[in-house]
């Protein structure tokens, strides 16, 4: 039973065509997917290791974001409503908060006039960006991109999250406390409402993971190299942020390890508990993120243990089923197809649309474009579609790459050499060399 319960977990449930399921049904199926999928690569990427990295970049960098927060924050004349706000956030670390704050105000005083203001405006501007590039790269990791924003994307993406940030958390705070204190004195003045008041401020108690939410969403959206849909985003958002509330609860209700630390630590507690909370926290984030991926990419997987073991002749005649279409559309003066339409349209897995493409592609037999006011790429022929017959295309592919090492001449070599030639020449001239635009 558990044998069976391991293979159908591990190879079986990724066999399952979800299209032709029932919607309730694929959704369940793609659901334990995901999150098998979210586990494996949490530990492929090292997330663990990637949160302790985070972790001590965020010890190392707060009391400057925290700066610059408030820094920001004071133009606005909202300081008290952020450190409310930061005080919500820090419960059961009250005492790590306010030394922060107490740091926090005095670095923002040492940046007030003259050089050495300059100099640390500068500092606190790169250890700003620090963090943020940090996380930028450990989202890309997760994302699986190789490259970072440029330069200018980073200055201008990173300084519009630094002044907005504090704004959303202050505007989100504020509306929280008013639409509280609003309902609180409307149900103390109408009868009915009081007698109403559980059901209603049952909902009013989901404010702060709503707040959560948002930036957990906009994190997974914003944050990584490449473009993330708004679903997979907000889905991994409140998964993430109801973990980290939740956790934040147990962790205040049951005050894990506190008596422990206070024995050993002393007065010095509060920053080991601080740390772990810090690596938790982070710990959660990355994991919402591994969600977000798979939710994006979960079409990338299905039969992924069949695909990876396509014969080489099965491949051959998908690439020529996939070709055909695209030069079918490119006669007919179609728009040309992304992969996902090709691999839609063929009814065929988007790992090996994937592959094929890549392989046409880089074989100069197609070539992509972009879609008129759309940043999808779509594939065209790349050469004279008179000439692309089927032994035409896999000769090209076959021969794509290095045709010769330096090695010593071999009699049998060149023998085989020219058989294999002599084949394909006859090939050329038999009737079942298909011209592929009038299939």
């Amino acid at each position: 039973m558990i044998k069976r319960l391991i293979k159908y977990f591990k190879t079986d449930i990724w066999k399952i065509r979800t299209k032709n399921l029932t919607k309730w049904k694929a959704i369940q199926i793609n659901s334990i997917r995901v999150l098998l999928l979210a586990i494996r690569d949490f530990t492929n990427d090292l997330c663990v290791v990637r949160a302790s990295a985070l972790t001590y970049y965020t010890i190392l960098t707060i009391v400057p974001v925290l700066a610059m927060a408030f820094g920001v924050a004071q133009g606005f004349g909202f300081e008290e409503n952020l450190e409310q706000q930061i005080l919500r956030q820090f419960k059961g670390q009250e005492e790590m908060a306010k030394q922060l704050f107490t740091f926090v105000s005095a670095m923002l005083q040492r940046t007030q006039g003259g050089l050495i203001a300059g100099i640390g405006v500068v500092l606190l501007l790169y250890y700003v960006y620090q963090i943020m590039f940090n996380i930028e790269l450990t989202m890309n990791a997760i994302w699986k991109v190789d490259e970072t924003r440029s330069m200018v994307r980073k200055l201008t993406d990173y300084m519009t999250l630094i002044v907005l940030g504090p704004l959303v958390v202050i505007m989100s705070g504020s509306l929280n406390v008013y639409i509280t204190t609003t309902v609180q004195r409307f149900t103390e003045e109408v009868d009915v409402l009081g007698q109403l008041s559980p059901l209603i401020n049952t909902p009013l108690r989901l404010i702060p993971y709503a707040m959560i939410w948002l930036v957990l969403t906009l994190m997974y959206v914003v944050m990584p190299n490449k473009k993330v849909e708004f679903v997979p985003a907000l889905i991994a958002g409140v998964l993430a942020g109801t973990a980290y509330q939740l956790t934040q609860w147990g962790y205040i209700t049951f005050q894990v390890g506190v008596s422990n630390m206070n024995a050993i630590y002393g007065s010095f507690a509060a920053l080991p508990l601080f740390l772990i909370w810090v690596q938790l926290s982070w710990t959660i984030i990355l994991f919402g993120a591994e969600i977000a991926h798979s939710i994006q990419n979960i079409e990338l997987h299905e039969q992924q243990k069949d695909v990876k073991k396509l014969s080489p002749n099965y491949k051959r005649l998908l690439t020529l089923f996939t070709l055909h279409l695209i030069i079918k559309r490119f006669k007919e003066e179609k728009t040309p197809l992304t992969i996902l339409e090709i691999s839609k349209q063929l009814d065929l897995p988007i790992i090996t649309t994937s592959e094929i493409i890549e392989d046409l592609e880089s074989a100069r037999i197609i070539a992509r474009t972009k879609k008129k006011d759309e940043e999808d790429l779509a594939y065209l022929p790349a050469r004279d579609t008179e000439k692309l017959t089927a032994l035409y295309v896999i000769q090209l592919l076959e021969s794509d790459g290095v045709n010769a090492l330096n090695m010593d001449d071999s009699p049998i070599l060149n023998q085989l050499e020219k058989a294999i030639n002599g084949l394909m020449k006859a090939g050329e001239d038999s009737e079942y060399n298909l011209l592929l635009k009038k299939i």
